[in-house]
């Protein structure tokens, strides 16, 4: 599984995503995707991944890709 982070340019603060945004915001607007129940605060799938972005701590967002390969 593949993991990234999304911070702030500073850090300090949380990236600002409103809840009815996070699909224009988060999914890949060049492939087909499709929302799944999943354990983040916002779970897709884009082929044969499943992507989860997550809050986690103040200025991050976690991103877990399953089924993605290794890079």
């Amino acid at each position: 599984m593949a993991e990234y982070t999304i911070s702030t340019a500073s850090g300090d603060d949380w990236p600002v995503i409103p809840r009815d945004a996070f699909q224009a915001v988060l999914q890949p607007q060049s492939i087909a995707c499709d929302p799944v129940v999943g354990d983040g605060d916002h779970t897709f799938r884009a082929g044969n991944t499943t992507v989860s972005a997550s809050w986690e701590l103040a200025g991050t967002w976690y991103v877990h890709l399953d089924g993605a390969p290794s890079l």
